[in-house]
């Protein structure tokens, strides 16, 4: 059975449960083919979702619009991108892309490939191009960066939208380089916005840097300026090694229901290097699992503290677990703090609700502005489970005013 969308003479065939989250996917999701248990899953992070981005002009689901176009490895630069004359390079494919496109990446069907192989042989799930990336050093043919032109969305119903191909494992693991995707503001307005990442997994075990690495050029005070409106629905990011698995200093992200982990190495670093070192606005981590990284999340910028910026980032039903000590490179947390800390005027006005964190070397939660003079005022730390961390407590520091609530301390009853 195949489902034709509106994209010139393109299909897409069907896929067992689509991605339900936030306008993360192409049309309406189509629940009738989910299993129960997946399906109220699916609904109910789309639901949420969709109210977090404050309502239909926001969050609506999104249209087919534009062209569907493939890359597998078997097939050629010279071809026209099609599902039977696929391109074979994404180094080729992402500089054929326009905005409302849909890129497919072939890989190796999930049945038959362990994703933690981690591309120890060669794979049609693996994917190990690398390129020079502006200032960035090297990072994989998914860079959007000043000098290069190259396509993003141009709104919500216009996203661009790179995805693995339903059913198939995608890898995106340079074999070198210093980060795996990396965004910053380039000329033209919305020119590193709107893209959505869909179920691939981000690896960076053979780069010195982060997976991704977001606007760390941006003006910190002036979030207008950032890659913003994009979005990570499902898959994995993992092996960030120096600061972070996802370096964000962009605005209104959303993360829906990506596992991060095996994420910081540098232990000489100094207490840096997390899944998600968030220092923007209005960022949404949702569903999903944060485990075995040396620390979970921090929200912290200390450039812009006193200059009245509101942060309303947001941790919503996410899995925080067994953090602390990353197995894959064994390096073990230094100092001992909150797994998930809000600190500073890119703390404030944030959320975290209906979290379980749990069985973490250091902390639970943590709000404070003891490291700067603005605290993580009018947060909300509402409905969450907490048990078996070092320390359970909840950590207010100077933020009197957040509205602490509804926190359970225990596990959960099995």
């Amino acid at each position: 059975m195949t489902i034709r969308l509106r994209s010139r003479d393109h299909e897409r065939p069907a896929r067992p449960c689509p991605p339900a989250a936030a306008s993360g996917g192409r049309g309406q999701t189509d629940l009738s083919r989910c299993g129960p248990l997946q399906a109220a899953a699916r609904a109910l992070l789309l639901l949420a979702a969709l109210a977090w981005a404050g309502g239909a002009a926001a969050g609506a689901p999104e249209r087919a619009k534009g062209a569907v176009r493939y890359v597998s490895h078997g097939g050629s630069d010279l071809a026209e991108g099609t599902l039977t004359a696929p391109w074979k390079t994404l180094r080729h494919a992402m500089r054929q892309l326009h905005a409302g496109d849909t890129l497919f990446i072939r890989g190796s069907p999930r049945p038959s490939f362990d994703p933690e192989d981690a591309c120890a042989s060669p794979s049609e799930a693996c994917w190990t191009e690398s390129e020079r990336c502006g200032g960035y050093g090297t990072c994989s043919p998914l860079h959007w960066v000043a000098g290069e032109v190259r396509a993003a969305g141009a709104g919500e119903d216009a996203r661009l939208r790179i995805a693995a191909y339903p059913g198939e494992v995608v890898i995106i693991q340079p074999a070198r380089g210093d980060q795996v995707v990396a965004m910053e503001p380039v000329p033209g307005p919305g020119a590193c916005s709107y893209v959505t990442f869909e179920d691939l997994v981000f690896d960076a075990r053979n780069v010195v840097g982060n997976v991704f690495k977001i606007d760390p050029k941006a003006i910190h005070d002036d979030p207008s300026l950032h890659c913003k409106f994009n979005k990570v629905v499902g898959g994995k990011i993992r092996h960030g090694k120096f600061v972070a698995g996802v370096a964000l200093v962009g605005s209104s992200w959303q993360f829906i229901g990506v596992e991060a982990y095996e994420n910081g190495c540098q232990t000489t670093s100094g207490d840096h290097d997390h899944a998600y070192y968030i220092q923007g606005v209005r960022n949404l981590v949702q569903g999903g699992s944060i485990h075995h990284n040396m620390h979970a999340v921090q929200v912290w910028n200390e450039h812009i503290n006193g200059k009245g910026i509101e942060g309303h980032n947001e941790f919503r039903s996410v899995d925080i677990g067994n953090n602390g000590f990353n197995p894959w490179c064994k390096a073990r947390r230094q100092g001992c703090g909150p797994e998930l800390a809000l600190y500073h005027d890119v703390g404030s006005h944030s959320t975290v609700d209906g979290c379980r964190v749990h069985d973490n070397s250091c902390g639970s939660i943590g709000l404070s502005g003891d490291w700067g003079p603005v605290p993580a005022s009018h947060s909300r730390v509402t409905n969450n489970r907490i048990w078996g961390n070092r320390t359970d407590a909840i950590y207010r520091g100077n933020a009197s005013d957040a509205v602490v609530e509804g926190n359970a301390f225990g596990p959960p009853d099995r």
